[in-house]
């Protein structure tokens, strides 16, 4: 009974992260065309100090951003929606035969390293406030997260890496700017 209230909190964030990662990934491919190979003469290869070289850049809005977590969410009982620049994931948890709704309101904030801060705001079990602290303690201690997503119990934040996600072959993004209430999402893609 308690354990899956727990694994609903795992599948709801790691569903966020995994969608923000995947809408990433997803617009990376689709805007970008094969490129050709420079050989010796201007390589686009990475930068030789190890500094992150942008190749280009992509913009979501807001719209775009909802279906696409939406879609990744379809198969759990989760459900991701950024309205303004809060997150609120949502999930129904069985207890004693009926279904009640949890769920977590984040700020979101793009830091300027190029990854994304989200704050946790609130934690609801139905029409009950938790605290947010012990919240978060108890999703860290109990959540299997990737290497890239960092949960600072203390300050009620989690900080996703974007630069330790790559995709295909090396390739990483950074967050140029993440202002969901301004349909302002912008992501830099290089290596």
């Amino acid at each position: 009974m308690h354990n899956r209230s727990i694994n609903g909190w795992k599948w709801a964030f790691l569903t966020l992260a995994g969608g923000l990662v995947f809408g990433s990934a997803l617009l990376f491919f689709l805007l970008s065309s094969p490129a050709e190979d420079s050989g010796e003469n201007g390589s686009p290869g990475g930068s030789s100090d190890g500094e992150f070289q942008e190749y280009f850049t992509v913009q979501a809005t807001t719209g775009q951003l909802n279906q696409l977590l939406q879609e990744e969410a379809a198969s759990e009982k989760v459900n991701i929606q950024f309205n303004g620049s809060t997150a609120e994931v949502t999930a129904g948890i069985d207890f004693l035969g009926r279904t009640i709704e949890a769920a977590m309101q984040f700020e979101t904030e793009a830091v300027e390293n190029g990854n994304i801060l989200l704050t946790l705001e609130r934690v609801s079990v139905g029409a009950f406030n938790l605290p947010s602290q012990q919240a978060m303690a108890l999703l860290a201690s109990q959540a299997d997260f990737p290497e890239a997503v960092e949960i600072d119990t203390e300050n009620q934040q989690i900080h996703i890496h974007m630069n330790q996600i790559t995709i295909g072959e090396d390739y990483s993004l950074r967050v140029e700017r993440f202002q969901p209430e301004n349909d302002d999402i912008v992501f830099n893609v290089g290596k």
